[in-house]
């Protein structure tokens, strides 16, 4: 005997319930489903039980999912399957199977923190590398806000804990993406510090792809501002730049 199987009826999910564990019900006898329990619909369709299989399906017009199995009373199947003259044979009474109806999912409350980007959304939660990157900048920036000391090197003096740039003592105003790498560079005097370095402590690390093009264009402006200091700032061919060790004027 050919089971049935809810890929034979038209607009089946292929992520229902698997057939054969949904309960079989008899019409009259049990309570059957007034509402689906996946998506919550009130439209529901039987289709009756015909056939030698002597089973129908209950199932949801709305989200195409199968509720239950239908099965003839047992007084209808002894009438179809036995002759007129004979009396039917007794039948056992079996408790009817229980019926059980998967609970729906609730998405807890969807709250936009700091760090949230445009990827953090109410149907798909927080993005993970979103929040890291923004836990990452945070521990950059405090460590830039730790930053104390004096660095003078040739005629050029960086005061760390004021954030002030002295040239031949007379102050040198820099905007402050100059001044994080000057003071970057300065933290490592005569060490040369890759691109990468550099631009994921100024920056963060989202712009590291970046970092080449960024760098060029805010030293061209730092040696302006630094003038007869200028040359202090050091570019090491394929591998970063330097703030040059120079006794002080």
């Amino acid at each position: 005997m050919t089971a049935y199987t809810q890929q034979s009826r038209p607009g089946s999910r292929a992520d229902a319930e698997p057939t054969d564990r949904l309960p079989t019900l008899v019409p009259g006898r049990d309570r059957l489903p007034t509402s689906c329990g996946h998506c919550g619909s009130g439209m529901l369709d039987q289709e009756p039980p015909l056939g030698p299989h002597q089973r129908g399906m209950l199932w949801c017009q709305m989200c195409s999912r199968s509720l239950c199995w239908l099965a003839a009373p047992l007084a209808a199947i002894s009438r179809r399957s036995m002759p007129l003259a004979a009396s039917p044979p007794p039948v056992a009474a079996t408790a009817p199977a229980p019926l059980v109806v998967p609970r729906r999912i609730i998405a807890a409350e969807f709250m936009r923190r700091p760090g949230c980007g445009p990827s953090c959304t109410l149907a798909y939660g927080h993005d993970p590398a979103t929040h890291e990157q923004h836990g990452a900048d945070a521990v950059y920036a405090e460590l830039r806000a730790r930053r104390s000391g004096d660095v003078a090197t040739g005629r050029l003096l960086v005061q760390l804990g004021p954030a002030r740039v002295y040239v031949d003592r007379a102050e040198v105003a820099l905007s402050p993406t100059e001044y994080r790498i000057l003071a970057h560079l300065a933290e490592r005097l005569g060490d040369v510090c890759s691109v990468e370095e550099v631009t994921r402590d100024v920056w963060g690390a989202r712009y590291v792809e970046d970092g080449a093009h960024l760098l060029r264009v805010n030293l061209a402006r730092l040696r302006a501002d630094l003038g007869h200091a200028r040359s202090l700032l050091e570019t090491a061919r394929d591998h970063g730049y330097r703030l040059a060790d120079a006794p002080p004027c």
